[in-house]
């Protein structure tokens, strides 16, 4: 549904609460369970590169995907915000001793880092407070991912938590749809912005 940004932000602030409130021991569990259906994607199997955010406390656990995507001798790159622009760019990292405490406090490749340029063959794993069925996520507010995604050429696939499944969040015109979301009890894959082109368990 389209909505009125106040609208929107409102319910973005619902959603965050709920966010912070969500038990860490689900947090941990869901999230492994979230990785094991990534690891058995055909997307994941086929990608030689994976853009892929670091969590925060709140969010599916990504470390332990930078490392599967490390051991089977992927090209990873984690994002890092451009404050003004506001732009994302990805930088290739070898481990989390690459990372250190950037803008809104998440952990950043450091300046070092080489800048990915080609996403050809890239799947990008991407955050989400909470998503749809129609494929739509709701991010943080500041619309960094959209940007990106808006030009990004490769597979987007967001990771979110069953119970943040939503029949339909608020979007915008400028909210860019995903092509895959998994959650820990079903994978969502996409024929186009608007519609689901097929759910599978396990």
């Amino acid at each position: 549904m389209m909505t009125a940004p106040n609208e929107k932000k409102a319910f973005r602030r619902e959603m965050l609460t709920k966010r912070r409130a969500y038990p860490a021991d689900r947090i941990e569990k869901s999230s492994a369970a979230i990785a094991e259906r990534l690891f058995g994607t055909d997307e994941f199997g086929a990608a030689e590169t994976i853009l892929c955010f670091v969590s925060t406390e709140i969010e599916v656990g990504t470390r332990p995907i930078i490392e599967r995507a490390r051991i089977d001798g992927k090209k990873v790159a984690v994002p890092k915000c451009v404050k003004g622009a506001p732009l994302l760019t990805f930088h290739y990292i070898e481990s989390a001793d690459e990372l250190a405490e950037g803008a809104f406090g998440i952990p950043e490749p450091l300046p070092e880092c080489e800048q990915c340029s080609d996403f050809g063959g890239a799947l990008c794993i991407v955050p989400a407070l909470c998503c749809d069925i129609r494929g739509h996520r709701m991010g943080y507010g500041r619309g960094y991912y959209d940007r990106f995604l808006a030009g990004f050429t490769g597979v987007s696939c967001g990771v979110v938590f069953e119970d943040f499944m939503l029949p339909e969040i608020p979007t915008e015109p400028t909210d860019i749809p995903l092509d895959i979301i998994i959650t820990d009890t079903d994978i969502y894959r996409y024929s186009n912005s608007f519609g689901m082109k097929g759910k599978t368990n396990g």
